[in-house]
């Protein structure tokens, strides 16, 4: 009377090892085949949209744009900081850029 019970839950765990094995592969095949693919397919969205937000503010020809300071202009822009005021209003127009492109962010 004991062996047939027995022997359905040594199948009914049989059964759920199976499971557990196949839902493990699946997972695994997914992270390392798919995640990637897809990551990789936002991180090129991510530049070509930020690329063209930035193409969009300058004009087509930067060689104007090019400054090289020395001397006095030099002294002064580092003196004033003018490079780190620069890069911080940089990094915040990535991080207002990053920011729009989150669903229902109040940073639009």
């Amino acid at each position: 009377m004991g062996v047939p019970v027995l022997g359905v839950i040594v199948g009914l765990i049989g059964k759920i090892f199976i499971a557990m094995t196949a839902i493990k592969i699946f997972f695994i095949t997914l992270i390392v085949v798919v995640l990637p693919i897809v990551l990789n397919n936002f991180l090129y969205k991510f530049l070509e949209m930020s690329f063209t937000l930035i193409d969009s503010y300058f004009p087509q020809d930067t060689s104007n744009l090019i400054f090289q300071l020395s001397g006095v202009a030099a002294y002064l822009s580092s003196q004033l900081g003018l490079v780190d005021a620069f890069n911080i209003m940089l990094s915040f127009l990535a991080a207002k850029f990053v920011l729009s492109m989150v669903p229902f962010s109040p940073f639009r």
